[in-house]
């Protein structure tokens, strides 16, 4: 039995729906025929369409994928059929998972996991350690290429079986991380979605948040790939897909679909993994591969270690960006004023920004 066939095999067989009216059952579709097909190199099942066909997403060609929706929306659900679908496709060799969860605690079933090569990150410091070991291995990966007179990690992985894994990094909950750390968690974001998709390194973002202080321009415009699930209000849902129709999905899943090179929307409800097979998986994996173990972060050095400058002028940047944005809302506001309303804000934060300093 193949590594794909056994894992399927833990999935319930059958197909009525238990929990939600609406729900789709993962062991109905990972045994369908369009799953079995060679459609994509890494294939995310999403769920079913309109017409009742099941609808695939190749994270290869997204190349990255931005989610959003309000508590309850399915967002967390759908992440574990994104992550089943990667590892019943892939081997901890050819797949590595890089999970960063701010406070809610959904990826903790996966502690054990032989695809981490982090350990479960759980803060905004070692969220940006992981992005910043991710810019520097995108570097990597662009010299082996170069060596290799290839153009991509297909390319290598044909000529040299087993030279790459791709590398996924799954962070929930943006909001969060992009609170305290805004500007360099938005160009470490933006710098790899730009450059990393030849190497074989791809984001998946998923907020409940979708407001301009989180979903940014830069961050929108580097996601052009992006799942809608219901939203709490019109803002929200344009914010995100340019249309309200995400405050009309009913939630446990029900979702719409944007992709860059199609101008409509694609609504699909999407399956649901019972939390027992997402555990006999996990254990499953676990005997198989029980020698692999992921990387301790600590063995990085801190982002601010590496770049001493890089903190504290970020950190500047936001603060000013801030002050100013809050200062020019008021057009009577001279110049003075806005000085002064700036190095006030400085100060404000100067025993911060001492000891980001060191």
């Amino acid at each position: 039995m193949t590594h794909e066939n056994e894992l399927i095999e833990l999935l319930d067989k059958e197909t009525a729906g238990q929990g939600n009216g609406a729900d789709i059952e993962a062991g109905e579709v990972f045994r369908s025929e369009a799953w079995g097909q060679p459609h994509a190199v890494l294939p995310l099942m999403l769920g079913k369409g309109v017409d009742g066909h099941a609808v695939i997403l190749d994270l290869a060609k997204a190349p990255h994928l931005l989610i959003a929706g309000s508590a309850g929306s399915g967002k967390s659900v759908f992440l574990d059929s994104c992550l089943g679908s990667l590892m019943f496709k892939h081997t901890p060799e050819e797949v590595k998972l890089i999970l960063a969860d701010s406070k809610t605690g959904e990826f903790s079933k996966y502690e054990s996991l032989p695809y981490l090569h982090f350990p479960i990150i759980k803060s905004s410091k070692d969220t940006l350690k992981a992005l910043q070991w991710l810019m520097e291995e995108m570097v990597r990966r662009y010299r082996l290429l170069a060596n290799a007179c290839v153009r991509n990690i297909k390319e290598l992985n044909e000529q040299h079986p087993g030279s790459l894994p791709y590398i996924i990094m799954v962070i929930d909950d943006l909001a969060d991380f992009m609170l305290e750390s805004r500007r360099q968690m938005e160009h470490l974001l933006s710098r790899l979605c730009a450059l990393s998709r030849a190497v074989g390194i791809h984001l998946i973002i998923a907020t409940q948040r979708p407001d301009s202080k989180v979903l940014t321009d830069v961050i929108k415009d580097n996601f052009p790939t992006r799942i809608a699930f219901r939203m709490a209000s019109g803002d929200d849902s344009r914010r995100l897909v340019d249309s309200e129709d995400a405050t009309d999905l009913l939630g446990h899943g029900d979702m719409l679909l944007q992709k860059s090179c199609e101008k409509t929307l694609a609504r699909i409800q999407g399956i649901y993994v019972k939390p027992e097979e997402s555990a006999r998986i996990v254990e499953r994996l676990q005997t198989m591969y029980k020698d692999m173990k992921p990387i301790e972060l600590a063995t990085l050095p801190d982002l601010a270690d590496a770049r001493p400058d890089m903190a504290l002028r970020d950190r500047l940047v936001e603060i000013i960006s801030d002050t100013l944005g809050e200062t020019l809302d008021n057009a009577d506001d001279n110049l003075g004023d806005i000085a002064e309303n700036v190095a006030d804000a400085i100060l404000e934060h100067l025993d911060e920004l001492q000891e980001i300093q060191g």
